[in-house]
């Protein structure tokens, strides 16, 4: 049983390596970083574009596969890191400014038929994700982040795992901004929400 961690990041060095160096993170089989800002996110970098690239390559980890994107639509970017990770069982679905801690043993005995819950720690406030995928779904994202079918049922398996409160205990995401600048929330708080700016 081979499990995926994807990581989708843009200019945010500082948070990849807390990833890197969190404490379970040498449970995952492979660890994809896809490094690249989303189309229409307007932000001035705060970092040398090359830092995270730097930083993976001093990480003592061996199973990292690290890609620079052009600027793409969410979907776009999320369903290539689906394919970076087909041939393997499971895939979680993370942002570098967030932490896994991941209970490889507990996950062995779960099951997670297509798509699962996990728990997200939102700075206290517990909140369920559609974030557990199962490959043999061959998982794609329709428009967003929310959105996310099966190729082989047709469904929508993130809505699905919500509704049907398919959760599984193995894993929990901690979200930590706070090693982004103030700057950088707010570009995000923009681009999330245009009405706001």
């Amino acid at each position: 049983m081979k499990i995926s961690l994807l990581c989708s990041t843009y200019d945010d060095p500082l948070g990849v390596e807390r990833l890197l160096e969190s404490d379970t993170i040498d449970k995952f089989d492979s660890i994809l970083i896809l490094d690249g800002k989303y189309f229409n996110f307007n932000h001035k970098l705060d970092y040398d574009e090359n830092l995270t690239s730097y930083i993976i390559k001093d990480s003592k980890l061996k199973n990292i596969i690290y890609k620079k994107t052009e600027p793409m639509f969410q979907s776009n970017k999320r369903n290539m890191m689906f394919a970076y990770t087909m041939h393997n069982d499971y895939t979680l679905v993370c942002d570098s400014d967030e932490i896994p801690y991941f209970n490889r043993e507990l996950f062995e005995t779960e099951n997670v038929e297509s798509c699962s819950c996990i728990m997200l720690d939102n700075y206290g406030l517990l909140q369920p994700r559609p974030r557990l995928f199962n490959m043999k779904h061959l998982p794609y994202f329709k428009t967003n982040h929310s959105e996310i079918f099966s190729s082989i049922t047709g469904k929508d398996i993130a809505q699905e795992a919500i509704d049907n409160k398919t959760m599984i205990e193995s894993i929990i995401i901690k979200h930590d901004k706070s090693l982004r600048s103030k700057q950088r929330k707010i570009d995000r708080r923009g681009f999330v929400n245009p009405n706001l700016t």
